[in-house]
């Protein structure tokens, strides 16, 4: 895993240097689809809002980026009443997205697949006005990886909006009851400033 990251990371630092980039800063609206339906149901899993920041390169239809994603959930009666808990993981991601018509245009779709790293994350539950967190443990969290699709609209040549959607391919934790985990998925929406 630290090699596919290493591999990444290298060919990142060559292809920025071949030119400029964009930098992207804005929010992760997270969500988990848990693997049963039932569990899903009563879990009732609610969007997070979380920080999204990176940078990318875009060639003539390719776009290569990295960048910082906070993905998770929120839920209310967590197993029992009055129990709230907010579930925030921390990821670094690298992607390649294929862009529909010129990146350099007013508009562009794209769409391609990214894959993540956990770094660290907490579980926070509150009761009764109290509130407990816990780290999660890396140990068992699986790499991350989906599908992207979205879209920039640039307002000026250097600033623009970009908004995708991101749709988790692997199970979050490494558990025998694929039950008992899910996927990530959530919508994307940031500033765009080319370099």
């Amino acid at each position: 895993m630290k090699k596919v990251f290493i591999v990444m990371l290298l060919l990142s630092t060559f292809v920025f240097a071949q030119g400029s980039f964009r930098l992207n800063g804005g929010i992760n609206m997270g969500n988990i689809q848990w693997n049963d339906s039932e569990m899903h149901d009563q879990v009732d899993p609610q969007p997070i809002i979380g920080i999204d920041a990176g940078l990318e390169k875009a060639f003539s239809s390719l776009i290569l980026g990295v960048h910082y994603v906070q993905r998770g959930m929120q839920t209310e009666d967590f197993i029992i009443d009055n129990v709230d808990m907010t579930l925030t993981m921390n990821y670094v991601n690298g992607y390649a997205l294929v862009s529909i018509g010129s990146p350099e245009s007013t508009f562009s779709l794209f769409l391609g697949g990214e894959v993540g790293k956990y770094l660290n994350g907490e579980t926070t539950q509150e009761y009764d006005g109290e509130s407990n967190s816990e780290e999660i443990d890396a140990e068992n969290i699986n790499i991350d990886y989906g599908a992207v699709a979205g879209a920039y609209l640039w307002l000026s040549k250097r600033i623009g909006l970009r908004g995708s959607y991101y749709y988790g391919l692997s199970d979050i934790d490494d558990v025998e009851d694929v039950d008992l985990t899910g996927k990530h998925n959530g919508i994307q929406i940031q500033l765009s400033y080319r370099l």
